[in-house]
């Protein structure tokens, strides 16, 4: 689960066939947001173009069947 007081980058499933990501600061509040790309990869590829950076940042996966995190330095957890 995301800890309290932590900035993340999200990549949200936004439909069958697009994703979108969010970049949260640490309060909580949107620092930035994609329109929706064609797939998972193209999202990545255009969070990486505005600074994510998924050996340093916090990240979480959301898709209709799972949600998958990200810690810097650590082994993945995932729901499902």
């Amino acid at each position: 689960m995301v800890p309290p007081l932590v900035a993340r980058w999200e990549f949200v499933r936004a439909s069958a066939d697009s994703w979108q990501w969010n970049h949260f600061d640490a309060d909580g509040s949107v620092e930035s947001a994609s329109e929706p790309q064609s797939g998972f990869g193209p999202a990545l590829g255009d969070a990486v173009r505005h600074g994510f950076n998924p050996s340093r940042d916090y990240w979480v996966v959301i898709d209709e069947m799972s949600i998958t995190w990200y810690p810097p330095a650590a082994s993945p957890q995932s729901t499902s």
